[in-house]
């Protein structure tokens, strides 16, 4: 048995004419030949939609940070994602930090897989505290306030896995001592 391309390519001619013979012996031509090219169309949009489709892109994070914040690359986050595409480490880089009764800030994300499929993120949130105090009301000694961040977030790259990848996003981040975890969720 051949496979539909197979037969398209091989017999074109002889699959059209078996088609004209068909309808030709029952006055209907024209009708059939239409509604082979609608099916042909139709089935062809069918797998071209199916072949692009690209799910929004989702992230559950965590991370333990213990003191003195040894990220690797002095991201002051970082941790493991379980994300739509599989499991990726995760790095939250401060870009900008303005203190307030909540802090707001920029920062860059990344989602690196383990093939080294990356996809960059720009994020745009606010931290607060317990009560929505700053995150810095406690003594020196202290290490990692309890907070929450709220963030919408912006594509700024995607290779690999994640080509394609574009859009933006919101995410939710807690925090408290060396722990952290969040969700990340495309629109």
């Amino acid at each position: 048995m051949h496979s539909l391309s197979q037969f398209d390519l091989a017999r074109p001619r002889v699959r059209l004419r078996r088609i004209r013979v068909m309808a030709s012996s029952r006055g209907t031509r024209s009708g059939a030949l239409v509604a082979v090219a609608t099916v042909a169309v139709g089935m062809a949009l069918a797998l071209a939609g199916t072949a692009s489709a690209k799910s929004a892109f989702q992230a559950a994070v965590s991370g333990h940070t213990p003191k003195p914040m040894p990220c690797p690359n002095g991201e002051f986050f970082c941790g493991t994602a379980n994300t739509n595409l599989g499991a990726a480490a995760w790095t939250f880089t401060l870009t900008s930090l303005t203190i307030s009764t909540c802090d707001s800030y920029t920062a860059t994300v990344t989602f690196k897989l383990a093939d080294g499929s990356t996809l960059v993120l720009g994020e745009n949130g606010t931290a607060c505290g317990p009560g929505k105090s700053n995150l810095s009301n406690a003594s020196g000694n202290s290490y990692g306030h309890p907070g929450d961040a709220d963030a919408t977030w912006k594509v700024q790259s995607a290779d690999g896995q994640f080509s394609g990848t574009t859009g933006t996003g919101t995410d939710a981040l807690q925090f408290a001592g060396a722990a952290v975890s969040g969700s990340y969720t495309g629109t």
